[in-house]
């Protein structure tokens, strides 16, 4: 004898802003994370290492959650070799060698 609650799911633009927004969010983190790699880099102090594989490490795990929300299968060859050809980008500019 209770009210039935039905779900009504917003099908407008609402899903695809939450995804941009979780995107926007991830490479917001990647900023500070290479920027204390870059302060670890320059003057060897251990805690900027940590920081900036942390925050790393969660945008990665961010975009990695949207991807498999979004059902988006790229191959495991191509995430890797992006993510090689990046950090040796980024060891190039701070470091350039």
């Amino acid at each position: 004898m209770g009210l039935e609650v039905q779900t009504i799911r917003d099908a407008s633009l609402q899903p695809e802003r939450t995804e941009l927004s979780w995107r926007r969010t991830a490479f917001s983190m990647l900023i500070p994370a290479f920027l204390t790699l870059r302060s670890w880099f320059h003057y060897g102090e251990w805690p900027y290492a940590v920081a900036g594989l942390l925050l790393i490490s969660c945008a990665l795990l961010v975009l990695l959650d949207q991807r498999y929300k979004n059902q988006l299968y790229v191959s495991f060859s191509v995430v890797a070799s992006s993510l090689v050809l990046g950090l040796l980008f980024i060891f190039r500019l701070f470091i350039g060698v």
